[in-house]
């Protein structure tokens, strides 16, 4: 009696787990039956959305040209529109736009315009340029401008013949001037490979080269100027008192150009330290303060062209000394002084060139005198 009881007992715990447990085991079946449904379903619907939006690339890339107004992206999703829970319903006139857009992207006119779009995509990169470029844009426009006024104001206020002298003798000692300015271009790539690198001394010896390059270089031309300067301007076609002008105009502007040279060394290290909008504002407060001060001095006063000549080299020399001095006194390129000021640069090139060509020297005789001369 006492088993019978203990029996029934037992059952009357475990029979409601294993009833529960078998009704569960229902409902799970019949849930795992409907999940396997459902996703005989999903993969059936993406395999058809896969092969509508094979078949429209498939048709766009038969298509002899593509266009900005109707990207392929759009063109799938307008797809995944049409076939899914929302429809989409165009009217007749958006229709009719569509079209005429379609054909107006498949003209030759449409594809030139498509690329044009393409290329003018205001992107980083093109953020990164217009930043860059709009202070050397402004810079030259200014310079222009500047150029200008001035050769109007000596037209206009001294002479016509001081206007003569003062154009032909710039473009004349220009042609030098010019031709020397490509140890300051050189600098914004020479800089710009030291100081990636880190390599802080010969970014200051960059500086300091391109410095005594320019002056050295530029002394004999001024000599040369300085001789032959009216008889180019006579051989010009101009008259012996408009040669004698620019003669004298001439002397003072080559070094009023020589000082502009060496100023134009440091800004070049300014243009690649991301300070190339000080240097703009620094180069326009110059050409501002030219001009107004030749303006004031052919009010004022009744100056020759050589006076105007003298002035231009004062200005250039305030120029030079100020553009020197917030160089040192900010101490933004205190880390490049051992270059600039701590070594001689012309003798640290020919130590290296000795290092590096010692060996070929000591060989090779022919390369030594090829490497002289």
């Amino acid at each position: 009696m006492a088993d019978g009881s203990v029996a029934s007992y037992a059952s009357s715990l475990i029979g409601p787990v294993l009833d529960a447990a078998h009704r569960t085991a229902g409902r799970l079946n019949r849930n795992h039956r409907a999940g396997r449904r459902t996703s005989r379903a999903i993969r059936a619907r993406e395999a058809n959305l896969d092969a509508r939006d094979g078949a429209v690339a498939q048709q766009l890339a038969n298509e002899p040209a593509s266009s900005a107004f109707l990207e392929k992206d759009d063109v799938s999703s307008s797809v995944q529109m049409n076939n899914g829970d929302e429809a989409f319903h165009a009217s007749g006139d958006e229709r009719v736009s569509k079209k005429e857009a379609v054909a107006f992207a498949k003209s030759p006119f449409g594809t030139w315009f498509d690329k044009l779009l393409s290329i003018a995509e205001w992107d980083q990169e093109t953020r990164r340029i217009y930043k860059l470029a709009l202070p050397f844009f402004s810079q030259a426009l200014l310079e222009g401008v500047a150029e200008a006024a001035n050769v109007a104001i000596i037209g206009q206020l001294i002479g016509t013949k001081e206007m003569a002298a003062y154009v032909v003798t710039d473009l004349l000692i220009g042609i030098s001037n010019d031709a020397l300015e490509g140890f300051q271009e050189s600098l914004t790539q020479l800089l710009s490979h030291s100081i990636g690198t880190g390599n802080r001394k010969l970014t200051g010896e960059f500086l300091q080269l391109a410095a005594i390059f320019y002056v050295v270089l530029s002394i004999p031309f001024i000599v040369m100027w300085y001789y032959v300067i009216e008889d180019a301007i006579l051989w010009l076609g101009f008259d012996d008192e408009t040669a004698k002008i620019g003669r004298s105009f001439a002397i003072p502007m080559m070094f009023s150009l020589l000082l502009d040279g060496v100023t134009d060394v440091i800004h070049a290290l300014l243009d690649v330290t991301d300070r190339e909008v000080l240097s703009s504002v620094l180069v326009a407060i110059g050409e501002i303060v030219a001009t107004l001060t030749l303006l004031v001095l052919a009010l004022v006063f009744n100056p020759t062209l050589e006076t105007v000549g003298y002035m231009f080299l004062v200005i250039s020399a305030i120029y030079l000394v100020s553009t020197i001095t917030l160089f040192l006194a900010t101490g933004w390129y205190r880390r490049y002084y051992c270059g600039l000021f701590g070594s001689f640069a012309l003798k640290v090139s020919v130590r290296v060139i000795d290092l590096l060509y010692s060996p070929l020297l000591e060989t090779n005789p022919t390369f030594s005198y090829a490497l002289v001369f």
